[in-house]
């Protein structure tokens, strides 16, 4: 009998061996382009100077734990050995070999859940990357407008003070009077106070930025209307917009975990014990033996998990629906003021060009002494509103330029 037996026994642990090598097929993890996207957004994280930033490290942190993760659960892991009992009838002892095996198909489940919880801290990632870019958006859309700002009004200071000076020697020469020379004189001081830009300019380091972003348009080259169509939009932000991205991987990870429960209300094996004989009596052959259990569940606790996790998986669909109307009608909005903007571009050139003509005239009657300081001073006076009228229309189509960037992840730019 026990000869027979040593044979039958081999043949389960092969038998074993080829199941468990099938199992572990069936839980490996498929070939994805997951490698590739993470290497995409650290590539746009380096371009971006982001790497150092806190938020983007501790979202760092969490997709390498969640990719570590993926291997915790598999199918075989460990053998356990046990001793069987000494009594005082039978000295001898027995050696066991247990095998715990888990559900292949639970396992696989959870594995693929877990795959899409490393999607889901990938694209949280890609969302603290852009929280990062829109935090310093408009720092640089106002530094780069405060430059611009500075140099319109040194130019405009320069100009005045000089006429003061050119008042004063009219003063000097008798050719105003004091009433006319004093309105002037204070007149002109007033001007300069109304529109006098403070000293303190913060550095861009102070918001954590090495280099201003060029968030501030441009009016040179051709400005087209931004794409509005709303399907158009409506696909850039399903690929461009992480927030939906993070929901739809949770999606997919609520739908694994009820898939998991799923197959847990199905009989599988618990455990293969193997045991034999170390050192068998004298004379008398090695008894070998072998044993499976199997586990038949009710399945009353996996069925209600299975439920639970469906009905949080149709939360994330809701919620997916309902960041994607958010964020189009912030897109709109943004574009449509962006439009305005492009659509006057040549009105705004043709504004500066007059500036530009007009202080080309005030220095020419200036020059000429054919006007007196009071009528140059109110023309360079519509020159720089002009070309504050002007700074101001492109710094609200800056400002529009972020929001676009929060509500879909894409630069002006990149449009």
């Amino acid at each position: 009998m026990t000869e027979k037996r040593v044979p039958l026994v081999s043949v389960g642990l092969l038998s074993l061996w080829a199941l468990t090598m099938w199992t572990a097929g069936c839980v490996s993890s498929p070939p994805s382009d997951f490698a590739d996207r993470q290497a995409e957004v650290e590539a746009r994280i380096t371009e971006a100077g982001l790497t150092n930033s806190a938020r983007v490290q501790a979202a760092r942190s969490e997709l390498e734990a969640a990719v570590a993760r993926e291997d915790e659960k598999v199918l075989l892991d460990s053998v356990e050995l046990r001793a069987a009992a000494v009594t005082a009838e039978d000295t001898k002892m027995d050696a066991l070999v247990r095998l715990p095996i888990g559900n292949p198909l639970a396992i696989s489940a959870l594995q693929e859940a877990r795959r899409a919880n490393s999607r889901v801290a990938l694209a949280e990632l890609s969302e603290a990357m852009l929280k990062s870019r829109v935090e310093f958006c408009l720092p640089s859309l106002q530094h780069e407008a405060e430059v611009e700002n500075r140099e319109i009004f040194s130019e405009f200071e320069k100009q005045h003070r000089a006429l003061i000076d050119w008042n004063e020697d009219l003063r000097r020469a008798g050719s105003v009077d004091e009433v006319q020379w004093s309105r002037f004189k204070l007149e002109t001081n007033v001007r300069l106070s109304r529109r006098e830009i403070s000293e303190t300019q913060y550095p861009l380091s102070l918001y954590g930025l090495k280099r201003a972003l060029n968030v501030l348009p441009s009016l040179e080259g051709g400005l087209t209307p931004l794409d509005d169509d709303i399907g158009n939009l409506r696909e850039r932000l399903k690929n461009h917009q992480p927030e939906i991205e993070a929901h739809r991987a949770k999606q997919q990870y609520y739908e694994a975990m009820a898939r998991g429960e799923s197959v847990k209300r199905l009989p599988s094996v618990r455990f293969v014990d193997f045991g034999f004989e170390p050192i068998p009596d004298a004379g008398e052959d090695r008894q070998y033996a072998a044993r499976v259990a199997f586990e038949i569940p009710f399945g009353r606790e996996a069925g209600a998990k299975r439920r639970r996790y469906q009905a949080l998986a149709r939360a994330e669909v809701s919620d997916q629906r309902r960041v994607l109307d958010e964020r189009v009608r912030e897109a709109q909005t943004a574009i449509e003021e962006i439009n305005v903007f492009r659509g006057r571009a040549e009105d705004w050139r043709a504004l500066l060009a007059m500036a530009e003509a007009s202080e080309q005239v005030a220095a020419r009657w200036w020059r000429e002494r054919r006007a007196d300081p009071g009528e140059i001073a109110k023309l360079l006076d519509t020159v720089y509103s002009a070309r504050m009228t002007v700074l101001k229309a492109r710094a609200r189509a800056g400002a529009a330029g972020c929001t676009l960037l929060s509500a879909t992840g894409v630069l002006v730019t990149e449009w």
